[in-house]
């Protein structure tokens, strides 16, 4: 499967992802999200209430005591089974900024900073 058919495939599943979080009933005083991807790919969402912008190794996006664990169920990400771990990231990336730019009024961006990366480290701020 190439890179448009893919990320037309799972833009609106991740679109569906997004509302229903924005539906759960997260704290507030979460100051981040964390998109964690993982091998074979998978998805998953964490609000941490702490976020410090200059841990270079995204301590916070694993808080201690879970501070927030999405209930959703998250987008299949089989399709891209056979993908290099770094177009995943790239792709996802790409998806979710675009949602978030195409959706402002969705709840869950009430919080500003998101993140997004695999549990192995390799991570970034997608939205600051």
């Amino acid at each position: 499967m190439n890179y448009e058919m893919a990320k037309n495939k799972l833009k609106p599943l991740f679109l569906t992802y997004l509302q229903d979080v924005s539906q759960e009933n997260f704290p507030n005083d979460i100051k981040v999200w964390w998109f964690g991807l993982y091998e074979p790919y998978g998805i998953y969402l964490l609000g941490s209430k702490e976020f410090d912008e200059n841990d270079e190794y995204y301590d916070w996006a694993c808080p201690n005591d879970n501070d927030f664990c999405s209930l959703t169920k998250a987008p299949d990400l089989s399709i891209l089974s056979k993908w290099h771990w770094q177009d995943v990231l790239k792709i996802v990336q790409e998806i979710l900024t675009e949602l978030f730019n195409e959706n402002p009024n969705l709840t869950l961006l009430q919080i500003s900073k998101v993140g997004l990366g695999f549990d192995d480290g390799d991570g970034m701020l997608i939205r600051a």
